[in-house]
């Protein structure tokens, strides 16, 4: 079965989408849908086990072509130092494999005898056909959409002229190359390296909160400098990406328990952190050739976080990292007070 999807989706990705990443991933998008919206129509045909059995003989076709591709591009590569003249060869990406297998919404059914009435034969005839249409379709589509850059990118240059002429404030860094993560997540990017970052175990409350829950752990991710931008690899960013995001400041939090004679707070209780209201404001950026990853970055190209923790806040959840060096921002640090009838923050007075 894997052979037949793999005839179906290698001849045409092979003729129109071998250097193009981005067309191969509609390809496979739609063929996922396709084939998921056939299933679903023949739910009473096919066991569950069935069903699941055709998912993963797709993606691994799937992976049978991106590995392919891979191997050519490296079999072209170790030829060039036989070559007399320098040839140049188009740059392929390479699509990591899926994690996981596209979620089955149908509802189990009870099955029984009568759902072997049509034989599985002709349902994967039938599935195969919807794929290669939408092969097919994919295909006219960016065909149409090329030509309609071609009919506007005089305007498209015209307007890179004016966004050339603004502060580089507004640009994000230039990089020479920004690595491609293995696998989704939410990554940090210092000194051309990738660090992942674990999500916090809280909710991050909304911005007008000043002060969240109290969390006990320590950053798990520790950034050797304050110059960090951010890769978030992730499918549901291909129709769903963020316009802005904000870091958020995690301060730790110190118990004020009595006055001494000198004037000054004492303290007692463990070491706890929480997330506040303060926070630095985030520019996107979409990662040319690859719509399910985006770059936040700063809108100034030469700010550095201070060094503490922090919290990149994607929606409701927020991801943990803090900056090595000595606590010098007095935001890093509040003191609670439980002497009131409610608890008080304040500002330390010595970070």
């Amino acid at each position: 079965m894997q052979q037949d999807y793999y005839s179906a989706l290698a001849g045409i990705i092979m003729a129109s989408a071998r250097n193009n990443a981005q067309l191969r991933r509609t390809i496979y998008e739609l063929a996922r849908s396709k084939l998921r919206q056939q299933l679903r129509r023949q739910a009473e045909a096919l066991s569950p086990s069935e069903r699941t059995h055709e998912f993963q003989a797709l993606e691994a076709a799937i992976e049978q072509i991106e590995a392919d591709l891979e191997e050519n591009v490296n079999r072209q590569t170790h030829s060039r130092a036989n070559l007399l003249a320098p040839v140049v060869y188009p740059s392929v990406e390479i699509i990591p494999p899926a994690r996981h297998l596209p979620p089955l919404s149908e509802t189990q059914y009870e099955f029984t005898a009568v759902r072997r009435a049509r034989p599985a034969f002709s349902l994967i005839r039938s599935a195969l056909t919807l794929l290669a249409a939408a092969i097919l379709g994919a295909v006219a589509y960016v065909g149409i959409q090329r030509g309609l850059h071609s009919e506007t990118q005089s305007k498209g240059e015209a307007d890179q002229n004016v966004l050339n002429s603004t502060s580089h404030l507004s640009k994000p860094p230039l990089l020479p190359h920004i690595p491609a993560p293995a696998a989704y997540g939410v990554y940090a990017l210092t000194n051309g390296q990738l660090t992942e970052l674990q999500p916090l175990p809280i909710r991050v409350p909304d911005a007008r909160v000043a002060i969240s829950g109290n969390l006990s752990s320590p950053s798990t991710t520790k950034l050797p400098n304050g110059r960090a931008q951010f890769i978030v690899f992730s499918r549901d960013l291909v129709n769903n990406a963020p316009e802005t995001v904000v870091v958020r400041v995690v301060a730790q939090v110190i118990r004020a328990s009595a006055i001494g004679n000198n004037g000054e707070a004492t303290t007692s209780g463990g070491i706890s952190w929480a997330v506040r209201g303060i926070s630095y404001q985030m520019r996107v950026a979409p990662i040319h050739g690859n719509p399910a990853m985006i770059l936040i970055h700063p809108a100034d190209a030469d700010f550095s976080f201070p060094a503490g923790r922090y919290a990149l806040a994607l929606k409701t959840t927020a991801y943990d990292f803090s900056v090595d060096g000595p606590i010098t921002d007095s935001a890093q640090c509040i003191e609670r007070n439980d002497e009131a009838a409610a608890p008080v923050y304040t500002e330390c007075r010595k970070p």
